[in-house]
């Protein structure tokens, strides 16, 4: 980073060597991104049969669930190859932002494409007052039209891409090499600029979401649409939130005391390195969570999962009232 604290390169690593201290979590990190990549793969051949039946809804749940992986995959880079952390860190960013339109084709594909979902709603009324401005009671109800779909749809669209042009602008200013952008101007001027309008291009897109499922929530209530977003969405901001959090602390004289190797890993790249186990090890505990809410049962129709449900519910007698005496 520009005029920032120097990053150790991999020939300063492969000469001195990880301090003792890093190891555990250098060995920890591979154990769980080595269980998140075991996960997604027997996840990925579980799912491939419905690839050619169902393409464009296989698309979308492998590109969902995929996150998980990749921010994984960042973060151990980032461990290994210290001088790619920014890289990686864009990257990871810009498919989280490729999330929002994974979650858009999805619900538009349950509901038979973007067409389908258009006339099905046509006429209905839908309240402005949705996640996350949904304590706006005053907000009026409105007739759903296609302005309005496309309305959404133009602020889910709007904010990854400019979400996406926003990171690389940040990648190049903090990976510049001259003294065009001290290090110091990006801090002061650019990053609290970053994190503002990073945050409200996220409160947009989540609220083009919720405007799109809440109008055809009734379609849609058995396909657990809501738990699917809130499981990435609780991972994802836990993952941004701690980012803030290590940082801060990194910040405190006490921090690493104790550590050999200061001048070769300095306190910025250990608390990288400790935010980078923990993104790790999330990731390993929220996918077993993200698989088993997009189970192979999606593939279905409505009605079949309709039907499925009322056998299921048949044959548990205590559904049906009915009590099992021994």
């Amino acid at each position: 980073m520009a005029g920032g604290e120097n990053v150790p390169s991999i020939a300063d690593i492969i000469a001195k060597g990880y301090p003792p201290e890093y190891l555990p979590i250098i060995i920890m990190s591979w154990m769980f991104f080595i269980f998140v990549m075991a996960l997604t793969i027997w996840n990925l051949i579980k799912h491939k049969k419905y690839s050619t039946k169902f393409p464009l809804q296989f698309l979308c749940n492998m590109g969902i669930l995929f996150v998980y992986p990749i921010f994984s995959l960042s973060q151990t880079t980032s461990i290994l190859v210290p001088k790619f952390h920014e890289i990686s860190l864009f990257l990871a960013e810009a498919y989280e932002a490729l999330t929002f339109l994974f979650f858009l084709r999805l619900v538009l594909t349950f509901m038979g494409g973007k067409k389908s979902h258009k006339e099905t709603l046509k006429g209905d009324h839908v309240h402005l007052n949705v996640f996350p401005i949904c304590c706006f009671v005053c907000l009026p109800s409105i007739k759903y039209t296609r302005k309005y779909f496309h309305f959404n749809e133009a602020l889910i669209v709007i904010s990854s891409c400019y979400t996406i042009v926003l990171g690389y602008v940040n990648l190049v200013l903090t990976t510049d090499k001259s003294q065009a952008f001290p290090a110091s101007m990006v801090e002061q001027k650019y990053s609290l600029f970053f994190h503002i309008t990073s945050f409200w291009m996220l409160v947009l897109a989540v609220y083009g979401l919720s405007g799109i499922y809440h109008s055809a929530e009734g379609l849609l209530k058995h396909r657990n649409i809501v738990k699917k977003f809130l499981v990435y969405k609780v991972y994802v901001t836990i993952v941004k939130l701690q980012m803030v959090i290590v940082a801060a602390i990194a910040h405190h004289e006490g921090f690493g005391h104790g550590f050999d190797y200061n001048e070769l890993f300095p306190t910025a790249f250990r608390a990288r390195m400790i935010n980078s186990f923990f993104v790790v090890a999330e990731g390993a505990v929220f996918l077993p969570l993200a698989i088993w809410i997009y189970p192979i049962s999606d593939y279905k129709s409505d009605d079949e999962i309709v039907l499925q449900n009322k056998e299921e519910d048949s044959e548990d007698p205590k559904k049906n009232g009915k009590e099992i005496t021994v």
